[in-house]
């Protein structure tokens, strides 16, 4: 049996079957995408699985500008604490080495007496250089109050924080604190036998003068209930100055100190040191 097309049904059906694909990629379309979706959505589920890298959080500084151990961050005092390691870094080796790194401090040896500073703290300080004046800007050794200047140029060997506070301090610190105070806490006797020891050695040009710099620090306990910690110190140099009509060398340093610690195990956070440590 013959079957007989109709030439203008034909045409009809293949111009519909043109017009069908399109529709046809349009309908699929979707399905890619949704996929691709998923795809990126598996991806992202991927990253969230991943630990997220926290923000890093600033360091606890704990001080005691207020007679008590703080967080610096919720004590209302302009206070700059540095740890043993920051005062070598720095090369902050007394107190009058302070004024390069301390806000609006001024520091000066006293006139006439080495182991005398005259400090100002946003201007206020004491105006008058004797070394016998109290000043306005106080300092104190795990506290204990220094009353003159003339002990006020402390060496800072064997110290594990220090701190300057801004003034006025009357309240906490009592009088001569106008302009502010300086408070030292010295390391404290070690539970075990041990120390440590630095020796430097450095010359101001090639043909400028010397300094030698040497500290050491022992920890020994003589019991269990009570420990020693004795800290030594010596700087020599014959200066920086060099007189070209004598042959001189003037601004020579030779400064030697030493301070031991006795206390009980049960109170170290009551530690008197013997010896000041100071320049001589």
């Amino acid at each position: 049996m013959s079957i007989h097309t109709n030439p203008i049904l034909a045409a009809i059906a293949a111009v519909a079957g043109a017009l069908a694909l399109p529709a046809a990629a349009v309908a699929a379309a979707p399905s890619g995408a949704a996929a691709a979706d998923q795809s990126t959505g598996t991806g992202d589920q991927g990253n969230a699985s991943q630990p997220v890298q926290t923000a890093g959080t600033l360091e606890t500084i704990t001080v005691t500008a207020q007679r008590r151990e703080q967080n610096l961050q919720n004590v209302p005092v302009a206070v700059t604490a540095f740890t043993s390691d920051q005062l070598a870094t720095r090369q902050i080796t007394s107190t009058q080495d302070l004024e390069r790194y301390v806000p609006n401090m001024f520091a000066a040896n006293n006139v006439g007496q080495g182991s005398a500073n005259v400090y100002y703290i946003r201007g206020l300080g004491q105006t008058q250089s004797f070394p016998t004046f109290e000043p306005q800007v106080s300092t104190y050794i795990d506290d204990i109050y220094i009353a003159r200047q003339n002990a006020n140029n402390f060496a800072l060997f064997g110290v594990q924080q220090l701190q300057v506070l801004n003034g006025p301090q009357g309240t906490l610190f009592g009088r001569n604190s106008t302009g502010g105070a300086i408070l030292v806490t010295l390391k404290k006797a070690g539970t075990k036998f041990g120390g440590d020891a630095e020796v430097s050695y450095g010359q101001y040009g090639e043909s400028g003068g010397y300094q030698y710099l040497a500290r050491a620090a022992v920890d020994l306990p003589i019991s269990d209930q009570i420990l020693t910690r004795t800290s030594v110190y010596g700087i020599t140099g014959n200066g920086y100055v060099h007189d070209v009509t004598t042959g001189q060398r003037l601004n020579g340093t030779n400064n030697f100190g030493i301070r031991r610690g006795p206390c009980a195990a049960s109170e170290r956070d009551v530690q008197p040191a013997l010896g000041p440590g100071l320049r001589l």
